[in-house]
């Protein structure tokens, strides 16, 4: 349990470190932490990246080989 804690720690650290960096430099950053449901997720990485066509965004994997 002690090392799955410390894993979690040094996982929200890191990811704590490049939230920081990337709005340093200017890029936008999402918090995936499941408070939000998928389609919200994917409505915001399409805000994010500026996408015209968010009804395409297969979320299911349906159309992957």
């Amino acid at each position: 349990e002690q090392a799955f804690e410390n894993w979690m720690q040094r996982d929200i650290l890191f990811a704590q470190m490049v939230r920081k960096e990337a709005m340093k430099l200017g890029y936008p950053s999402l918090i995936a932490d499941g408070s939000q449901s998928e389609k919200q997720t994917v409505e915001e990485v399409a805000r994010l990246l500026k996408l015209s066509n968010i009804n395409r965004i297969d979320t299911k994997g349906e159309n992957y080989d």
